[in-house]
């Protein structure tokens, strides 16, 4: 929903006990419904998932889920955690594990010799693939080049473009 992305629920009932999700989705409660709603998307026809009852409840349900609508709930993070933030000293260096170190090299050593098809076959090297493949973090250094441009557009929509202006925004929370 935060999103603009259509959602639709497939359920040919309505008596949820558990969740009001429901009331901010489209409902398909059988196949033809179903079928006209993948229409719908394939045609672009993104009205079709916004019922207008649907969009009321959405702002509503977001709000009793997350506090606020307004995406504004990581400044308000911020606001709470600033006070002890300021607090925390200088972190002295740690001090040197010989464990730490072992592993380190082993990792460094080990990439040299991984062939993934042999570490999913054998259960005590299994454990190690994910460290292997993920220790830089490519992902998430590409996730944030994405991720950064989507949070530059929300503060300059907002306002909030400078760090002096998002103090100012973040203490009128």
């Amino acid at each position: 929903w935060f999103m603009g992305v259509p959602t639709l629920m497939l359920n040919p009932s309505i008596d949820f006990k558990r969740a009001d999700i429901f009331k901010g989705s489209r409902i398909a409660r059988t196949k033809e419904e179903a079928l006209l709603a993948m229409d719908a998307l394939a045609n672009n026809e993104s009205g079709y998932f916004k019922p207008l009852n649907a969009m009321k409840n959405r702002e509503q349900l977001i709000a009793d889920s997350a506090g606020f609508s307004d995406g504004m709930n990581h400044l308000r993070c911020v606001k709470a955690f600033s006070p002890y933030i300021e607090k925390i000293e200088k972190v002295k260096r740690p001090s040197f594990h010989f464990i730490f170190f072992v592993r380190y090299i082993t990792l460094h050593i080990g990439k040299y010799f991984y062939v993934s098809a042999i570490f999913k076959r054998v259960a005590k090297l299994r454990k190690a693939m994910w460290v292997i493949e993920n220790h830089r973090l490519e992902k998430v250094k590409r996730q944030k080049k994405t991720v950064k441009k989507y949070i530059q557009n929300f503060y300059v929509k907002n306002g909030i473009d400078e760090h002096t202006k998002m103090e100012r925004h973040i203490n009128n929370l």
